[in-house]
């Protein structure tokens, strides 16, 4: 009987440089889909909270409209959180009617940090000029959110 030669040309398979060449390939084709997908990931979280935000001053300024506890009604911007508030300001609120939501501190939000809208009119009183402007920015993405001085929202 024969022993088997090992070295044998002729033995079907996939060379080491074959196989890592594929591995680098592949390598190459997961890093850049993660690339892309972080970047979708990230804009995705840019525009869920300018949405919130937004929708958040709509809410403020329908609860105000519509008379709700009989007082104003606004919107304050914390470091790590946004707080809808009733009454004049957020200083003298009343802290059982708050509402309190997360914030993404990655996101840069910059201008007004306290909207409030007044009882009946949802007229924007606390704007320094006609119109108050709070802006978002994360890395390149500016977004900016306008409050005029009869409470409309522009965004």
């Amino acid at each position: 009987m024969k022993s088997p030669n090992i070295f044998n040309v002729n033995t079907r398979g996939f060379t080491l440089i074959e196989i890592l060449v594929v591995l680098g390939i592949l390598a190459v084709i997961a890093g850049s889909g993660l690339a892309f997908t972080l970047d979708s990931y990230r804009g995705y979280l840019f525009r869920s909270e300018y949405t919130t935000v937004t929708h958040m001053l709509a809410k403020a300024r329908n609860r105000a409209i519509n008379n709700f506890n009989e007082s104003a009604h606004g919107l304050k911007i914390l470091g790590d959180q946004y707080v809808l508030f009733v009454g004049g300001d957020y200083a003298t609120s009343d802290s059982d009617l708050q509402e309190i939501f997360p914030r993404n501190t990655a996101l840069s939000v910059a201008g007004e940090d306290e909207i409030v809208f007044e009882q009946l009119t949802g007229n924007a009183n606390d704007c320094d000029s006609p119109s108050c402007t709070i802006t978002f920015g994360y890395g390149a993405s500016v977004k900016n959110i306008t409050i005029n001085a009869q409470g409309g929202i522009i965004w």
